[in-house]
């Protein structure tokens, strides 16, 4: 399980770089894992994305697929 440091404490991530427990995230940690990308700041567009991506996550248990 890879690590991640957010708010001084670890996230753990899966081989994919998902979230082990999905529920411990919040847009610090985003902005952590963006930073670790190499993304220095994320926005308005960036959160769209992500705030998206979240809502397919919550509705139906699984990322969205990739096409």
């Amino acid at each position: 399980m890879t690590k991640s440091l957010a708010n001084g404490r670890n996230i753990g991530l899966d081989e994919d770089g998902f979230l082990r427990e999905p529920e411990k995230w919040n847009p610090e940690v985003a902005m952590v894992l963006a930073q670790q990308q190499g993304i220095e700041y994320l926005t308005e567009s960036h959160w769209r994305v992500v705030d998206s991506l979240r809502d397919y996550y919550l509705d139906f248990g699984i990322p969205p697929p990739v096409t």
